[in-house]
């Protein structure tokens, strides 16, 4: 990690390494040209 993110992040997971070069819709590539799909979930709430 980088001096930044030391003051602000909380070292609970190992970072892993990848490095992601394109993205199209939930789905991204990394150099290597293996793709992942990324699934996530996101609730809003308005009051």
């Amino acid at each position: 990690m980088n001096h930044a993110e030391n003051n602000v992040l909380f070292p609970t997971y190992a970072k892993y390494p990848i490095s992601l070069v394109k993205g199209v819709g939930s789905r991204l590539w990394d150099d290597q040209g293996k793709g992942i799909w990324i699934l996530c979930l996101a609730l809003r709430y308005a009051i």
